[in-house]
């Protein structure tokens, strides 16, 4: 590899219109610069007066720039920049008051799953390139990179310094930080896949090694990934393992405990992926104990009743009509349906419904499925000055599907087909018992 080259030329750096640096500082920084560039074995060219330092690397992918100046007397500081490419990375800075309002308005940052990274760095960026570049190294960088105002934006790295550098060790230290951060954040030549499961295995937190396996794409690399999680100390990481792998063991398990919505949803549809019986069967025993996810559940259970799968009886279905909230009793609109012409006496229950969205999706459900004895309940939540018109609307549309289907009612009944002069129920039309 060539060795790097360090150039230092042009004209003197103005800090402000009337500052020109004296002859003494430029002689100090031009030696402190020329042993900086010796440490490294940088190439070193000279120039008369002295202006900001550039350093090409070999591949000329990355550059370093360092300004120096005076603002009184001899007091110096340096400016840091380093070009690299770094897509995916739009920012990375320390998370200021004036960031946290940046937020209200454009949204939230990125967050890696290290809470204690999380809460004072702001990262933007493609999500899964930072999750890829932000290893438990990386991120003992960017604590100490950011500590005094440095940030990356815009494909750069620029470091400044809260006061004034004076020392040729200080110099020497900020260069380094910049330039293996810069390494860093550049890419890998692992692969993000490969990085991503790197970091599935060492990342800091649960969460951190979670969110790293979740955007891994490469499907070998995703089931090496699952097959580390499985060891993982964390339950939710062992159960999202599960899932991906297929393993009822540990799924039936884990449905045993505690679990969010859409990890036991995940959690049923994986275990019936692997035995279809037992995920019937689990699921029977999910809605039995009435867990948080009830709606949820009971509307899994109905895609699975429409599939020709037996989760309960209706008798079961029936049993959670009562105190049923409006999600569930929209669930059980649902999942009642699927059980044809014997479903009438809960989707009857369900028209007396408190919420009149669930009365009207049952008076729908009635239409499809109901008999003429749904026929006068259904005219009693067709009328009502004061109440809602998509429910009167389907109640009637239900009575003329049945109807329609059944004819306008049984011998010597009554016809509720309309109303009579005066308002009175005219009798059914009927040659036999006439």
């Amino acid at each position: 590899m060539d060795p790097v080259t360090l150039t230092i030329a042009g004209t003197a750096v103005l800090v402000s219109a009337a500052t020109v640096w004296s002859r003494r500082s430029r002689r100090r920084w031009h030696t402190v610069l020329k042993r900086l560039a010796q440490g490294r074995e940088w190439r070193f060219v000279p120039a008369r007066l002295l202006r900001p330092a550039k350093v090409l690397d070999s591949t000329s992918q990355r550059s370093l720039t360092i300004t120096t100046g005076t603002t009184d007397g001899e007091s110096l500081y340096s400016l840091i920049t380093v070009e690299a490419p770094m897509p995916g990375i739009e920012l990375i800075c320390a998370e200021r008051f004036v960031t946290q309002l940046k937020k209200a308005i454009s949204g939230p940052d990125v967050d890696i799953g290290v809470p204690d990274f999380d809460d004072v760095i702001e990262l933007r960026g493609d999500r899964r390139i930072l999750l890829a570049r932000l290893d438990v190294e990386t991120q003992a960088l960017i604590r100490v990179f950011v500590k005094d105002f440095g940030r990356v934006a815009d494909g750069k790295l620029a470091a400044k310094r809260a006061g004034y550098v004076k020392a040729y060790d200080e110099l020497v230290e900020w260069s380094d930080l910049v330039l293996e951060l810069s390494k860093h954040l550049a890419g890998t030549p692992l692969g993000d896949d490969h990085q991503l499961l790197e970091n599935v295995i060492h990342g800091p937190t649960g969460a951190n090694r979670l969110a790293c396996f979740q955007v891994i794409e490469d499907e070998a690399l995703r089931m090496e990934g699952a097959e580390q999680l499985l060891q993982d100390d964390d339950h939710a990481n062992r159960l999202e393992a599960a899932i991906v792998l297929g393993r009822p063991d540990i799924l039936v398990k884990a449905l045993a405990t505690r679990l969010g919505s859409d990890t036991r949803i995940r959690a049923l549809e994986a275990l019936l992926a692997c035995d279809a019986d037992l995920a019937a069967e689990s699921l029977r025993e999910q809605i039995v104990s009435r867990t948080s996810a009830l709606p949820r559940l009971v509307t899994l259970a109905a895609e699975w009743t429409g599939r020709g799968m037996h989760i309960a009886p209706l008798s079961e279905v029936a049993h959670l009509v009562e105190g049923a909230n409006v999600e569930l009793g929209m669930a059980l609109v649902y999942w009642s349906s699927c059980f044809g012409t014997q479903a009438e006496p809960v989707l009857l229950d369900l028209l007396q419904h408190i919420d009149d969205g669930v009365a009207s999706a049952a008076a729908a459900a009635l239409g499809t499925i109901g008999s003429l004895a749904a026929v006068h309940p259904l005219m009693t939540r067709s009328e009502g000055i004061m109440r809602p018109g998509h429910l009167k609307s389907n109640a009637r549309e239900a009575i003329a599907e049945i109807q329609g289907r059944q004819g306008n009612g049984v011998p010597g009944g009554l016809a509720l087909v309309q109303k009579g002069v005066g308002g009175e129920l005219e009798l059914a039309d009927d040659e036999e018992s006439s």
